[in-house]
């Protein structure tokens, strides 16, 4: 940053500026070379990344610091330097500002100095905004409304009234929603006059469908068509939000839902950071349903994982801690209330059994535990292997499951992700995530035996990015959803054969533009994908998208019945006639586009004839699909 005479000054990661020996701090001369008359204070390991100077010239340096002061070095993550570059311990920084080690950004200014020389810093323990006066000490007059808790600020502009503009990662701020950007008063009050229209892409992140119909769908999203839905939505078959979820008005939740599950009863278990809901069928938050992991005095932390066994009880899984001393672990078993089940316990997390990192998890008929996870070395210590281990009904580790370590192709398995994991009807084991190497991201995809031994019958394709969905079609064909690119496969959306080779049959013809985080196999054969895509097939798709699969997913009617259904002319113009098996009750008739989305639909109550009106249809390729009692017929037709 420029300072006086036309000199710079620079912070970064390093130890000498032109063999200058400067430890992460240095100041330039004009013409670029090093300011030998400037000696910063800062010692070996300094790291600076963000810089900011008073009216009286001082310094302030913020970031993961090491200085020598009373004989000893100290490490701290504010301090303020005279204009030379020596320590100014007469700057009295509060203990948890100086101890805040991840208040800096990367993205902006993490502190900014009035023209009185007071010091406004985004501070984690102090949210979101802290001011200090010109001497270091907290400025208590200045009252910050309180932000998201889980959410930074990320960068701060001073304005030439005294305001203060805040952005970040925040989804609330005094009571303002969905605005990241947001403009503070000179007391620290929030400038309600200020509403700037900031919108992002929303994602998701979880699908699950009710008996219905119906798609009940999480993620992180603040409006569907212009209606106001946080985080948790449902729609109609037709994917229109439904009206009748009251949830859909609601502004319940803040932050994303990474997942949910639905009861018999048709209530619906989200997770929401470090919080369990359950909201009632006509989408109204069930206050009477307990969430103790984090009432409980064992436990605090996130959940990002949730499964329902067969008995009503419910699996929690996350970053679970320890808030009394007692052992914690990553998972938890809940009552169908929501009240803390004693009878399942993990290993604690401190152990050689212990995870490190929970990603994903799965539920075996019988009611034993599949979690994927990177877990401590045999000392207890934080660095971790990555693993897929089996648990029995109350917590212990089944030694009939072989757990073997997935490792990348240097044999090194630090980076493994286990995000995807998911059962065959078989009782075999899909595995999928990533795999972080020196020369990049490269996928695990893999598939074990039921007693955990690898499949040696398997054989995917290379795929180099994420995995971050999976899901098994009723003939065992597997998707693959995530953010990959593949010499043999479609990229972000994959079908594999049994065998794990690549599914010719499913063409590149709707590629999403972005990630995939959820599948869903429908039972009419469509496939639900979510995620964080805006285009398939460049055609405009937004985060939520229907596809069809035909000939694979379907139940095929007879060989007969099919050959009795028949579609003319080829190519047609203004009317398509269909003519229908006699004897095969036929139910329905759509013509679908590329994309999957019914353009035309009719009845048919066991007709043996009928035609559709093509006009308004832009002229191409589209699928004919005839339901019958029996199965389904599909065709290919043509408009011109």
């Amino acid at each position: 940053m420029p300072v006086a005479n036309g000199k710079v000054l620079i912070g970064g990661s390093f130890s000498e500026y032109n063999g200058f020996v400067c430890n992460g701090l240095a100041r330039l001369n004009a013409d670029g070379s090093f300011d030998t008359s400037f000696t910063s204070s800062l010692q070996s390991g300094s790291g600076v990344n963000n810089l900011a100077v008073q009216p009286n010239g001082r310094i302030l340096v913020l970031g993961y610091l090491t200085t020598f002061s009373g004989g000893s070095s100290n490490s701290t993550a504010l301090v303020r330097l005279f204009d030379n570059g020596a320590l100014d311990n007469s700057f009295a920084v509060p203990t948890t500002i100086a101890t805040d080690f991840n208040m800096y950004s990367y993205y902006g200014d993490a502190l900014v100095v009035q023209n009185d020389g007071k010091i406004l810093v985004i501070s984690t323990t102090r949210r979101p905004l802290t001011r200090l006066n010109a001497n270091g000490t907290l400025d208590l007059s200045y009252t910050s409304p309180a932000a998201d808790p889980a959410l930074p600020s990320y960068s701060l502009t001073l304005l030439r009234n005294g305001q203060v503009l805040a952005a970040g990662a925040f989804t609330s701020f005094a009571g303002t929603v969905d605005q990241p950007l947001v403009r503070v008063n000179t007391s620290g009050s929030l400038d309600a006059a200020f509403t700037p229209n900031i919108q992002l892409s929303g994602t998701i992140s979880v699908v699950a469908r009710q008996a219905d119909g119906k798609l009940v769908a999480g993620g992180n999203f603040s409006e569907i068509n212009g209606q106001p839905v946080r985080r948790l939505a449902r729609f109609n078959s037709d994917g229109t939000l439904d009206a009748a979820f009251i949830f859909n008005t609601g502004n319940a939740l803040n932050l994303t839902v990474s997942d949910l599950v639905l009861q018999p009863n048709g209530a619906v278990l989200a997770t929401n950071g470090p919080t369990l809901y359950r909201y009632l069928p006509n989408g109204s938050r069930d206050n009477g349903f307990a969430a103790p992991i984090f009432s409980n005095p064992n436990f605090s932390g996130l959940v990002n994982r949730v499964l329902l066994q067969a008995d009503g009880r419910i699996l929690v899984g996350g970053n679970l801690n320890s808030t009394t001393g007692s052992p914690a672990t990553s998972a938890a078993r809940l009552t169908s209330t929501g009240s803390y089940d004693p009878t399942f316990m993990l290993p604690p997390n401190t152990g050689s059994n212990g995870i490190f990192l929970l990603y994903s998890m799965a539920l075996q008929p019988d009611g034993k535990l599949l979690i994927g996870a990177r877990f401590r070395d045999a000392s207890g210590g934080s660095s971790s292997a990555a693993r897929l281990v089996r648990y029995t009904a109350n917590g212990n580790i089944d030694p009939t499951f072989t757990s073997t370590n997935f490792t990348s192709p240097s044999g090194n398995s630090i980076g493994v992700q286990l995000r995807a994991l998911i059962l065959q009807a078989d009782g075999k084991v899909l595995a999928a995530g990533t795999v972080n190497t020196a020369t990049g991201p490269l996928t695990t995809l893999s598939r074990l035996n039921p007693n955990g031994s690898p499949d040696t019958g398997f054989a995917p394709p290379v795929i180099n990015g994420y995995v971050y969905s999976l899901a098994v079609q009723p003939n065992n064909r597997i998707l693959v959803g995530g953010r990959f690119t593949s010499p043999t496969a479609p990229s972000q959306l994959a079908r594999l054969l049994p065998s794990g080779n690549v599914d010719a049959s499913f063409g590149p013809t709707a590629v999403p533009n972005g990630a995939v985080s959820a599948l869903l196999a429908q039972p009419d054969g469509t496939i639900i994908i979510g995620g964080q895509f805006t285009s398939i097939g460049g055609q405009p798709s937004m985060a939520l998208s229907r596809l069809v699969a035909p000939n694979v997913l379907h139940v095929k009617a007879p060989a007969a019945v099919a050959e009795q259904t028949t579609a003319w002319p080829v190519p047609a113009h203004t009317q398509l006639h269909v003519a229908l098996a006699p004897t095969a009750h036929a139910q329905l008739l759509e013509l679908l586009d590329a994309l999957g989305r019914p353009v035309r639909q009719q009845p048919l109550a066991g007709r043996q004839t009928t035609s559709l009106a093509l006009e308004g249809l832009p002229a191409g390729i589209y699928l004919l699909r005839v339901t019958y009692a029996e199965g389904i017929v599909t065709r290919r037709v043509q408009v011109q």
